[in-house]
Parts: C-alpha cells; sequence; structure tokens
C-alpha cells in the first residue's frame, strides 16, 4: 500500500507497506530490497497524470484488473508492475491524498477498503461506541467491515474480562434483505433509527439480546457505498446523528447535477463555521492551473476564512437554517460577503448556500442563476 500527497501540483508518495510476506518473498527472489513500493518511491507525478493523478484530480477512485493492459502513457510505473509482477491496483482519494494497494493475482472488482477508513470517523463524528459496515453476497447481508472505539474495547475488557463485544457478536449474524432494521435499510437504500434498540423485542431486532448484554441503545442504519453502515451509542437517540464521510463524492454529486464549478461544506465548531471539505470538477481545476500557473482556487482561498454564525452569507444561513442564491456575489459589499474579492479575482458569480446535516453547503458558478438550480446531496 502506498500513500500519495501533492506538493506544488505533484504527487509523490509520503507512506507506503508491504507485508511481511511480501518483502522476503522479494529478497528471497531478487537478492536486494527493492520492492514496487520502494521503486513507486523514487516518482513523482502531475496532479491528473497517470492513476494516481487522475484519481487526485478527480477526487474519485479508479480500479485496474490488469496492469498488464496498460500503456505506459497511462500508467507510468508499468515496467515496474511487471517487473515485481503486480496485477491488480485500487485507488481512493482520502485524507488529501491518494491510496494505492495492489496485489500480485487479479481482483475481479475493487476491494471495499473504504469502510475501513471511514469506520473510526463515523464514530468521532457521530459519538458512537460502535460502527460495522453490512454488504451483500450471495442473497445474505453479513458484516464485512467493523470498528470500536479504544475507549469502549477498554472498558469492555475491564468489565467482562473477555474480548467479546457487540460487533464481535454481530459478525456471526446473516440477514436476508428486508429482514430486520439492516435487511429493511438494504432493500430500500435508505435509513433507520431506533431510539433504544434494548427496548425492541427479538422478533422486531435478531440482535435485541446482544444490544442489552452490551448496553447498546441508540442504534442508526443508512444505505452506503452499496451495503449498509450501521452505528450506535450506549446513550438514548432522539435523532439520527449525521457522520461525516464521503464527503467529496457528495460534493462532486452536487457540481455534476447543478452546473457548478465548485461546492464546499461548512462545518460549525464552537460558534465558528470553517470548510470541512471542497470540491472541483476536473475542467475547472485544469483551466485555472493553465491560466493562474497555480493550485489555487475560491474554494483553496475560502479555507481560510473562519465565520461567526450570523456573519456572512454562510453565517446567516447557518444562523437562519434555511437557504440563500446569490446571483452575482461579486456586486456585494464585503460586510454582506467577507469573499468578495476572492469572487472577483476567480470569477464566481452565483453563489447558493443551503443549511443541511448540521453545517452548510455552498455551491457556485462563474455565470448567473436567476433561480435556485437542481442538486443531489445526501446528508449522511
Amino acid at each position: 500500500a502506498l500513500f500519495w500527497k501533492e506538493d506544488e501540483g505533484r504527487l509523490s508518495v509520503a507512506a507506503r507497506y508491504n507485508t511481511p510476506v511480501r518483502v522476503w518473498t522479494c529478497k528471497a527472489t531478487r537478492g536486494d530490497g527493492e520492492t514496487f513500493a520502494t521503486k513507486s518511491q523514487t516518482m513523482s507525478m502531475l496532479v491528473g497524470q497517470g492513476l494516481i493523478g487522475r484519481v487526485f484530480a478527480s477526487k474519485g477512485e479508479e480500479f485496474v484488473p490488469d496492469t498488464s493492459a496498460l500503456s505506459a502513457d497511462r500508467f507510468p510505473r508499468l515496467q515496474h508492475a511487471k517487473e515485481f509482477g503486480i496485477k491488480s491496483i485500487g485507488a481512493y482519494f482520502c485524507d488529501g491524498g491518494v491510496l494505492e494497494f495492489g496485489t500480485t493475482t487479479k481482483w475481479n472488482h475493487i476491494p471495499k477498503v473504504k469502510a475501513t477508513i471511514e469506520l473510526p470517523s463515523v464514530c468521532q463524528t457521530s459519538g458512537a461506541v460502535y460502527a460495522l459496515f453490512w454488504e451483500e453476497s450471495g442473497g445474505k447481508l453479513t458484516v464485512s467491515t467493523k470498528y470500536v472505539t479504544p475507549g469502549r474495547a477498554l472498558m469492555l475488557k475491564a468489565s467482562r474480562g473477555d474480548n467479546e463485544s457487540f460487533i464481535a457478536k454481530s459478525s456471526t449474524v446473516s440477514l436476508r434483505s428486508g429482514e430486520g432494521v439492516v435487511g429493511r435499510v438494504f432493500a430500500s437504500k435508505g435509513e433507520e433509527l431506533v431510539p433504544d434498540v434494548s427496548e425492541l423485542q427479538t422478533s422486531q431486532f435478531a440482535r435485541a439480546a446482544l444490544a442489552k448484554e452490551f448496553g447498546i441503545a441508540g442504534l442508526a442504519a443508512v444505505f452506503w457505498n452499496g451495503g449498509v453502515l450501521e452505528y450506535g451509542s450506549t446513550e438514548r437517540w432522539s435523532s439520527r446523528p449525521k457522520v461525516r464521510i464521503d464527503m467529496v463524492a457528495r460534493l462532486k454529486a452536487v457540481c455534476e447535477t447543478s452546473g457548478a464549478v465548485y461546492a464546499m461544506f461548512w462545518e460549525e465548531v464552537a460558534g465558528t463555521l470553517t470548510v470541512l471539505e471542497h470540491y472541483h470538477p476536473v475542467a475547472r481545476l485544469t483551466s485555472l492551473r493553465a491560466r493562474r500557473g497555480d493550485s489555487e482556487t475560491f474554494a483553496t482561498k475560502s479555507r481560510g476564512f473562519s465565520l461567526a454564525v450570523g456573519e456572512g452569507l454562510v453565517g446567516r444561513v447557518f444562523a437562519t437554517g434555511g437557504k440563500e442564491l446569490v446571483p452575482d456575489a461579486t456586486l456585494l459589499s464585503i460586510e454582506r460577503f467577507p469573499r468578495t474579492q476572492h469572487a472577483k479575482e476567480f470569477g464566481i458569480r452565483s453563489i447558493v448556500c443551503i443549511a443541511v446535516g448540521g453545517g452548510v453547503l455552498e455551491f457556485g458558478a462563474v455565470n448567473s442563476w436567476s433561480t435556485m438550480p437542481s442538486f443531489s446531496f445526501s446528508s449522511l
């Protein structure tokens, strides 16, 4: 596995890992300490160049079932892949860079590593003590990825004297589509909240006895990434806590459905709003870089701002819980819109702000919108 970070328009390997068996095998067959990962560490890619550059630019993901089918233009490390027998490669945008991982055997589809990356964030942002990701295979839903917070794990071990937990017990369960909370969410592609699962009967929730045993109360389930994300707490929940995952993918959907050239999500912490994540379509990034010669955008400039609740466009929308459309942001005063100069610098005219998911969704265009555009945004 490799993690690529961007610096001044170029991507290079910031961290790498090989399994001990792989390191030993390469050393035994080659007589040196080289691996595909060490060779990759000597290379750098332009944003947009090759597999890694494309994934970074699109903030998406790519899967290569067989690297030997690629050209050197599409995959600059093709010769190294052949040298070390690397066949399948997956790459995800995450944590502001690109996570790459691969194997010497052929994969038919990209492994679901995204859930492993995201589950700790689910617990952190929602206050949950555990998170599970259920996937369907052969008509049955089973747990493919699980996470329990370190504090919860220690508390359980101290109080019980064993390594059992609600997630460990849940991993032995399989459900049909439509069966129970998880099955219903999978079938409907929707979401459900159970304020307190300990109050349910086994006929209503198959794991009710386990929930009581491990003190689980509030439970939420949401359709995500082709499966079901479940997370829960020892506290009763009156509403489903929002989680901050897949934000880039959701902002990308906003741009694709509205025609916006950027989208951002502002998060409130202790009365101050700051940009949690942003997205630009690849064509917009390419155009700006060619014209300006740097990596700056309206969104990157906006990241330098922090706004009080009630301050400016974003602060007003958050305070009222409503929405606003600004047909031309360049005509606003700095008091009404503190980022007016940046809007002029980057040619941003229309801006929409909507209170959603405990924060503010903002997106905009270089042309003027007279009415609120339609768009798609999942407030996971």
